[in-house]
C-alpha cells in the first residue's frame, strides 16, 4: 500500500521475500527509490496518475533487489479516496518476460534462416491469417515486404488454382490437418507460372489447440515436367505394347495356319509317296528287279521318316502355344508311366534299371511326361547293345532347384558336341544305327526352359552318358505365354 506521494504505507510478507528487504526497511520510503533507474521516470508518472484517482492493470517496471538483481513486475493499482491510499498488487513476471524475449529471438532466427532458403516459406496465426513471407516469396512475386498482406499470396497464383488452394487452406484451418496442395505460382522475373508443392503444419499446444502455422512452397516444376514426360513415354510404350501384341497375335494365327499346312499339305504327298511305293512293291513285285524293289523300300522308309520328322517339328512348335498348367507332380509316378509307355516290363539280364528316391515338384504334368519319355527312350535305345545295360534314375537337391538325372552305360558321345544335341534335327549317330527324328531332345530342352530350369549332358565315347535337368522348388512355376517362346522355333 502506498500513500499519495508513493511512499510505502504497508507491505506484505511476499514483498519482503521477492525484494529481499524487510518491512521496517521499506516503510515510509519512496517506492521509486527501489526501481531500476531506467524505469524511475515512468514509475513516478504512474504514481501520480494513480494518486489523481486513476487505475491500471498492466503497468510494468523493473525493481532492484537487495542483492542487486533485477525483477520484472506487472502492477495493478487503484486509488482509494476514502483512505487516501494506493492499493497495489505486483506480480513477478521475470520468467514470462524471458520467455517472450526468447520467443522473439527464436522467431528472428527463424526468419533469418528462412530468408536464406531457396524455397518459399510463410507463417500464419492460429486463424490462418498469413503474417510472414520469406525473401524467396518476395523475389518470386516482386511484392515488397511493406506491401505484402495476408491476402497477397492469391495474386501470385494462377487464376485456375486460387479457389482450389483457398478451399484446401480453409479445410486445413477448420480441421487442424496438414495443408498439402500443388499449385502454379507466377515467377515475375521470367513471366512463367511454375509448379510448386505447398505444405503447412500446425503448431499445437499440449491440449491440441493450434498456436501457429508454418508452411513452405517447393518448386517442383522440373519434376512435374519429368512426370509428364514419363506419362507420355508410358502411354507411348503401352501403345507400342498393344501394337506388338497385335502383331504377335497375327504371327500366332500365321503360325497356326503354317502348322495346319504342314500337317495337311505336307502329310498328304508323303502318304501318297508311301502308299504308291507300297502298291508297286506289293502288286508288281514280280515285275520289279531286286534293285528296283530296294529303291522302293528306301523311298517308303524315307517317306515314313519324313512324316515322323514333320510330326516332331509340329510337336516342337506347339510347345510355345499353350500356357503351362503347373501343379504338384509325383516324379516317381511319371517315371513309372513313361517306362510303361516304352514297353518296359522290369529288369532282365540285358538291362538293369534302378530308380532312386525322387522328390515331388511343381510342373506341368503332361509336358514333364514327355521329358521322361524322351530321356528314358534314349537311355534304353543306346544301352541295348550293352551286356548288361545299366540305367540309373535319381535326383539331388541344390540351393534353389531339384536336379534330376538319367545315367546309362551306353555308347556315349564326345562332350564337345553336347550342346548340339539339343538343336532341332541334330544327331550324333547315324539314323540307320539308332532310330530317331532328332527332335526329342530339342523338345525336352524347351519344356525344361519353360519351367525355369536348365538341361545339360555329360558323356564320354563308349563310356555312357548322363542327362541332367533342373526344376525350381519352393515356388510356383510361372505360367508362360506362347509368344515368349515362339522365337525359339
Amino acid at each position: 500500500t502506498l500513500d499519495g506521494e508513493g511512499r510505502f504505507y504497508e507491505v506484505s510478507a511476499a514483498c519482503e521475500t521477492v525484494w529481499g528487504y524487510t518491512r521496517q526497511e521499506l516503510m515510509g520510503r519512496s517506492s521509486v527509490d527501489f526501481v531500476n533507474p531506467d524505469d524511475r521516470s515512468n514509475t513516478a508518472n504512474f504514481v501520480q496518475q494513480i494518486a489523481a484517482g486513476g487505475m491500471t492493470r498492466d503497468f510494468r517496471n523493473q525493481w532492484v533487489r537487495r542483492d542487486g538483481s533485477v525483477v520484472d513486475l506487472m502492477w495493478s493499482a487503484t486509488w482509494s479516496s476514502t483512505d487516501k491510499l494506493m492499493y497495489c498488487i505486483a506480480r513477478d513476471v521475470t520468467e514470462h518476460k524471458r520467455a517472450e524475449e526468447a520467443l522473439r529471438e527464436s522467431e528472428q532466427r527463424f526468419r533469418e534462416l528462412a530468408d536464406f532458403m531457396p524455397n518459399i516459406v510463410w507463417t500464419a496465426d492460429a486463424n490462418g491469417r498469413v503474417d510472414y513471407y520469406n525473401r524467396r516469396w518476395h523475389e518470386l512475386t516482386e511484392v515488397s515486404r511493406e506491401a505484402a498482406d495476408a491476402e497477397s499470396w492469391k495474386t501470385a497464383l494462377h487464376a485456375d488454382d486460387v479457389s482450389r488452394a483457398a478451399e484446401a487452406w480453409k479445410q486445413a484451418i477448420e480441421t487442424g490437418r496438414p495443408y498439402h496442395i500443388e499449385y502454379r505460382a507466377l515467377d515475375r522475373q521470367t513471366g512463367v507460372y511454375r509448379w510448386h508443392l505447398g505444405r503447412a503444419l500446425p503448431i499445437l499446444t499440449d491440449e491440441g489447440k493450434i498456436v501457429r502455422w508454418y508452411a513452405s512452397g517447393t518448386d517442383i516444376h522440373e519434376l512435374k515436367g519429368a512426370q509428364d514426360d514419363l506419362m507420355r513415354a508410358q502411354q507411348t510404350l503401352e501403345e507400342r505394347v498393344q501394337e506388338r501384341t497385335r502383331q504377335l497375335a497375327d504371327a500366332n494365327h500365321e503360325l497356326e495356319a503354317f502348322s495346319y499346312s504342314v500337317s495337311h499339305d505336307l502329310r498328304t504327298p508323303l502318304k501318297a509317296i508311301s502308299g504308291f511305293s507300297n502298291i508297286l512293291t506289293g502288286s508288281h513285285r514280280q515285275e520289279l528287279t531286286p534293285e528296283a524293289t530296294r529303291y522302293l523300300d528306301n523311298i517308303d522308309k524315307g517317306a515314313r521318316q519324313m512324316e515322323r520328322m514333320v510330326d516332331g517339328l509340329l510337336a516342337f512348335s506347339k510347345l510355345g502355344w499353350d500356357a503351362l498348367r503347373p501343379r504338384k507332380v509325383a516324379m516317381r509316378r511319371l517315371v513309372d508311366a513313361a517306362l510303361s509307355m516304352l514297353g518296359w516290363s522290369g529288369n532282365s539280364g540285358e538291362i538293369q534299371l534302378t530308380v532312386q528316391d525322387l522328390p515331388s515338384c511343381r510342373a506341368d504334368e503332361t509336358l514333364l511326361q514327355q521329358v521322361w519319355v524322351n530321356l528314358l527312350s534314349n537311355a534304353l535305345k543306346y544301352t541295348r547293345n550293352r551286356k548288361p545295360g545299366v540305367i540309373t534314375i535319381g535326383a539331388r537337391r541344390d540351393k534353389n532347384t531339384d536336379v534330376f538325372f538319367v545315367q546309362d552305360n551306353g555308347i556315349g558321345f564326345d562332350s564337345d558336341y553336347a550342346d548340339s544335341l539339343f538343336g532341332v534335327f541334330q544327331r550324333l549317330h547315324r539314323a540307320d544305327e539308332y532310330e530317331g527324328t532328332g527332335v526329342g531332345l530339342a523338345l525336352v530342352q524347351r519344356i525344361i526352359h519353360r519351367h525355369g530350369g536348365r538341361i545339360w549332358a555329360e558323356a564320354k565315347p563308349d563310356a555312357g552318358a548322363t542327362f541332367f535337368f533342373t526344376l525350381p522348388h519352393r515356388r510356383e512355376v510361372k505360367r508362360a505365354r506362347a509368344v515368349s517362346h515362339r522365337h525359339e522355333l
